[in-house]
């Protein structure tokens, strides 16, 4: 067997061995990118229907439940992610001192979190404005 023939065995081979965990491992990475950015927009979608709760926690007690405990998730899905978590803790001070600021300020997060996700097409204009529903007396 000749020298070149050798080392093409060699390297078929290991690519034999090899492609099937170099899938595995690619296969791995993309499912978790998917669930990190499913779990990012679920956060996303739980604030933004859920911030209403800035405005008037009294009328929506299970809105400022749920904001809650989406706001409590923002620093652990972001991480490493400084401007998102910058605006998280702006949103933080605000809501914890019971500042008027407090719905600008989640609408500052929101806009973070859009752009840290890449999300095209929405601007502040969109999500500036709360809708509160209230019923009729």
């Amino acid at each position: 067997m000749s020298p070149d023939a050798v080392g093409t065995s060699i390297v078929t081979g290991a690519a034999v061995l090899f492609a099937p965990l170099v899938a595995l491992c690619l296969e791995r990475w993309r499912r978790r990118r998917e669930h990190e950015k499913r779990w990012k927009t679920d956060i996303l979608i739980a604030v933004i229907r859920n911030r209403s709760a800035s405005v008037a926690p009294e009328a929506v007690p299970q809105s400022a439940e749920a904001l809650e405990q989406a706001l409590n998730e923002v620093p652990v899905a972001f991480r490493g992610e400084r401007q998102v978590i910058a605006a998280w803790e702006t949103a933080y001070d605000a809501a914890t001192s019971r500042s008027d600021a407090a719905n600008g300020s989640l609408t500052n997060l929101i806009m973070t979190m859009v752009r840290s996700m890449g999300l095209r097409g929405m601007e502040l204009s969109h999500v500036e404005h709360v809708f509160l529903v209230r019923p009729r007396r």
